[in-house]
Protein backbone atom coordinates (compact mmCIF):
# COMPACT_ATOMS: atom_id res chain seq x y z
CA UNK A 1 0.00 0.00 0.00
CA UNK A 2 1.39 3.40 -0.97
CA UNK A 3 1.58 5.93 1.80
CA UNK A 4 1.32 9.66 1.20
CA UNK A 5 4.45 11.45 2.38
CA UNK A 6 3.80 14.37 4.70
CA UNK A 7 5.51 17.70 4.10
CA UNK A 8 7.33 18.36 7.36
CA UNK A 9 9.04 21.69 7.98
CA UNK A 10 11.64 22.44 10.66
CA UNK A 11 12.42 26.01 11.74
CA UNK A 12 14.43 27.51 14.56
CA UNK A 13 12.38 30.46 15.79
CA UNK A 14 14.08 33.82 15.85
CA UNK A 15 12.41 37.17 15.43
CA UNK A 16 10.49 36.28 12.28
CA UNK A 17 6.93 35.46 11.34
CA UNK A 18 6.70 35.62 7.54
CA UNK A 19 9.86 33.59 7.06
CA UNK A 20 8.38 30.78 9.13
CA UNK A 21 4.59 30.54 9.11
CA UNK A 22 3.90 32.30 5.81
CA UNK A 23 6.50 30.15 4.05
CA UNK A 24 5.17 26.92 5.54
CA UNK A 25 1.59 27.85 4.65
CA UNK A 26 2.56 28.79 1.09
CA UNK A 27 4.47 25.51 0.68
CA UNK A 28 1.47 23.55 2.04
CA UNK A 29 3.22 22.07 5.06
CA UNK A 30 1.41 19.27 6.86
CA UNK A 31 3.47 19.56 10.04
CA UNK A 32 5.84 22.23 11.32
CA UNK A 33 8.41 21.83 14.08
CA UNK A 34 9.23 25.12 15.77
CA UNK A 35 12.49 24.96 17.73
CA UNK A 36 12.85 27.41 20.58
CA UNK A 37 14.82 27.94 23.77
CA UNK A 38 13.75 26.46 27.12
CA UNK A 39 14.27 29.55 29.28
CA UNK A 40 14.76 33.29 28.76
CA UNK A 41 13.37 33.04 25.25
CA UNK A 42 13.27 36.56 23.80
CA UNK A 43 11.60 35.13 20.71
CA UNK A 44 8.58 33.78 22.63
CA UNK A 45 6.12 36.30 21.09
CA UNK A 46 7.28 35.16 17.63
CA UNK A 47 6.95 31.51 18.59
CA UNK A 48 3.40 32.12 19.80
CA UNK A 49 2.39 34.10 16.70
CA UNK A 50 3.85 31.51 14.32
CA UNK A 51 2.09 28.72 16.20
CA UNK A 52 -1.22 30.62 16.08
CA UNK A 53 -0.98 31.33 12.34
CA UNK A 54 -0.08 27.74 11.49
CA UNK A 55 -2.87 26.29 13.62
CA UNK A 56 -5.37 28.66 11.97
CA UNK A 57 -4.42 26.97 8.69
CA UNK A 58 -4.96 23.51 10.25
CA UNK A 59 -1.25 22.68 10.17
CA UNK A 60 0.04 20.36 12.88
CA UNK A 61 2.51 22.31 15.03
CA UNK A 62 5.11 20.70 17.27
CA UNK A 63 7.07 22.90 19.68
CA UNK A 64 10.55 21.59 20.45
CA UNK A 65 12.62 23.20 23.19
CA UNK A 66 16.39 23.18 23.48
CA UNK A 67 18.65 24.49 26.22
CA UNK A 68 20.50 27.09 24.18
CA UNK A 69 19.70 28.40 20.70
CA UNK A 70 23.24 29.81 20.61
CA UNK A 71 24.79 26.35 20.89
CA UNK A 72 25.17 24.68 17.52
CA UNK A 73 25.38 21.21 19.07
CA UNK A 74 21.99 21.70 20.76
CA UNK A 75 20.47 22.78 17.44
CA UNK A 76 22.13 19.95 15.48
CA UNK A 77 20.97 17.35 17.99
CA UNK A 78 17.35 18.55 17.90
CA UNK A 79 17.16 18.77 14.10
CA UNK A 80 18.74 15.31 13.77
CA UNK A 81 16.22 13.91 16.27
CA UNK A 82 13.30 15.38 14.31
CA UNK A 83 14.67 14.07 11.00
CA UNK A 84 15.04 10.57 12.41
CA UNK A 85 11.47 10.67 13.81
CA UNK A 86 10.09 11.94 10.49
CA UNK A 87 12.33 9.90 8.17
CA UNK A 88 9.37 8.41 6.28
CA UNK A 89 8.22 11.88 5.18
CA UNK A 90 9.53 14.77 3.09
CA UNK A 91 11.49 17.09 5.37
CA UNK A 92 12.19 20.73 4.65
CA UNK A 93 14.58 22.73 6.82
CA UNK A 94 14.08 26.47 6.94
CA UNK A 95 17.57 27.96 7.04
CA UNK A 96 16.36 31.55 6.87
CA UNK A 97 14.88 31.74 10.37
CA UNK A 98 16.75 31.93 13.64
CA UNK A 99 20.41 32.82 13.86
CA UNK A 100 23.40 32.15 11.62
CA UNK A 101 24.15 29.13 13.82
CA UNK A 102 20.72 27.67 13.17
CA UNK A 103 21.21 28.20 9.42
CA UNK A 104 24.55 26.39 9.61
CA UNK A 105 23.04 23.56 11.67
CA UNK A 106 20.14 23.20 9.23
CA UNK A 107 22.50 23.16 6.28
CA UNK A 108 24.77 20.56 7.89
CA UNK A 109 21.81 18.30 8.69
CA UNK A 110 20.49 18.71 5.16
CA UNK A 111 23.84 17.68 3.74
CA UNK A 112 24.19 14.74 6.12
CA UNK A 113 20.72 13.30 5.55
CA UNK A 114 19.87 14.42 2.01
CA UNK A 115 20.48 11.06 0.35
CA UNK A 116 19.39 8.82 3.21
CA UNK A 117 16.07 10.59 3.78
CA UNK A 118 14.02 13.18 1.91
CA UNK A 119 15.63 16.33 3.38
CA UNK A 120 15.76 19.68 1.59
CA UNK A 121 16.91 23.05 2.94
CA UNK A 122 15.22 26.26 1.85
CA UNK A 123 15.77 29.96 2.31
CA UNK A 124 12.96 32.52 2.43
CA UNK A 125 13.65 36.04 1.25
CA UNK A 126 11.16 38.38 2.95
CA UNK A 127 9.37 41.14 1.05
CA UNK A 128 10.61 43.56 3.68
CA UNK A 129 12.89 43.30 6.69
CA UNK A 130 11.63 44.11 10.19
CA UNK A 131 14.32 46.74 10.78
CA UNK A 132 13.55 48.64 7.56
CA UNK A 133 11.31 51.71 7.51
CA UNK A 134 9.40 50.90 4.33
Amino acid sequence: MNRVLLRVHIAVVGFEIDRISSAAIQQKADRVYLISQNENDKGLPYLNENEKRLKEEKIDVQIEKINNVRDITDILHKIKEIIENEKENRIYINISSGSNLSAIAGTICSMMFHHKYHVTPYYVKPLRYLDCKN
